[in-house]
């Protein structure tokens, strides 16, 4: 009887590299959990740490959002699950922890702002051949910017339904006992937003909202939602970009 010594070495070749490829996998997901729950703890800090310094008067609103800045760098160094897992321990220390009045409506708004973020930026670089599905991809300041300016819009829109459906009409229940419909919102939105810079700075009445029509305080409500998310997500990439990149992290410890 003979034996195929060749087949017999190549099995255990074969059973070798897929042994060696599970392991690789196995180190993969142990680095992604890892950072992803390092990460999802600073968030957790970050959500306990007073920001009242950082509130602008009058609106109440912090300038600077430090909650969703590790989410963006799960992302940026561990890839979708990373940043996906760091975004849901981030959501539910907002929702626990956060000095809100309606931490739901934060926890909420929050998610709903990054997540669509980081799944935009994952589709454009799966999706365009001109792009490596990778990390580094992403270190020169000019794809960075290319690739995230979409995904800033598509957060801006999404922003807008969440208001307009969830976030505004829960707070409003909070601080009125009244449920607010979507009808009611660019109205709500204009007297915390707008009056005040209305009223201060382009002297207009305190009666002006009772002039302006329906597609007018919808234009306004959109406007402000865009310049918030636009402004907070400017800040947020910006320092995740630094973190990430400038410091050569990513270098040493991004598995994408």
């Amino acid at each position: 009887m003979s034996v195929d010594h060749a087949n017999i070495g190549e099995s255990m070749s074969n059973a070798e590299s897929s042994e060696f490829n599970r392991n690789i996998s196995q180190q993969i997901t142990t680095r992604i959990l890892a950072g992803a729950a390092l990460l999802g703890a600073i968030s957790w800090m970050a959500v306990l740490i007073p920001d009242d310094w950082l509130k602008v008067p009058f609106w109440g609103i912090a300038l600077i959002d430090l909650v969703a800045i590790p989410w963006i760098i799960a992302f940026l160094m561990f890839g979708l699950r990373g940043g996906l897992i760091t975004s849901s321990i981030g959501t539910l220390a907002i929702f626990f922890f956060s000095e809100e009045p309606v931490p739901l409506a934060g926890a909420i708004s929050k998610y709903l702002a990054i997540t669509p973020l980081i799944l935009t930026v994952y589709l454009i670089l799966r999706k365009y051949p001109k792009f490596n599905n990778s990390a580094e991809t992403l270190t020169r300041p000019r794809v960075y910017i290319v690739v995230f300016a979409p995904a800033v819009f598509v957060r801006c829109v999404v922003m807008v339904v969440v208001n307009l459906l969830i976030a505004i009409p829960l707070n409003m229940r909070y601080w009125t006992g009244i449920f607010i419909s979507p009808s009611e919102v660019p109205g709500a939105f204009y007297d915390w937003l707008w009056k005040w810079p209305m009223e201060n700075l382009f002297g207009r009445p305190a009666e002006f909202i009772d002039i302006l029509q329906p597609g007018q305080l919808f234009v306004l409500f959109v406007v402000g939602i865009f310049l918030f998310n636009i402004w907070l997500s400017f800040i947020e990439l910006i320092i995740s970009y630094i973190v990430v990149y400038r410091s050569g992290l990513y270098q040493e410890f991004a598995i994408w």
